[in-house]
């Protein structure tokens, strides 16, 4: 899709899609394991090897989708941050969005 210049592609192949995508790339970003402490924040990506390997391998998704999306990125991003609510998991959801 980012071979056609974004003003030739249909409108819905815009913004529209790539705030979904966005939204579903952070949603998978969101760690699903169990932590024993909090200090296990710190290598959380090294505790599942393919959980680690997708956010690495994201992050020039994430920067291609910043510059189509500009304000609306951190739009999406923050509205994921609050989207659990305010449970026990909602950490998770604060720390995919950073």
């Amino acid at each position: 899709m980012n071979e056609v210049p974004t003003l030739e592609r249909h409108q819905q192949l815009r913004e529209p899609v790539y705030e979904t995508l966005l939204s579903t790339v952070v949603s998978q970003c969101r760690f699903i394991g169990n932590l024993d402490l909090p200090s296990e924040l710190v290598d959380l990506d090294k505790r599942d090897e393919r959980y680690g390997a997708f956010r690495q391998e994201s992050h020039d998704l994430l920067e291609n989708t910043y510059y189509l999306l500009r304000h609306r990125f951190f739009r999406v991003v923050v509205a994921r941050m609050f989207e659990g609510g305010g449970g026990d998991d909602s950490w998770r959801d604060k720390e995919a969005s950073m």
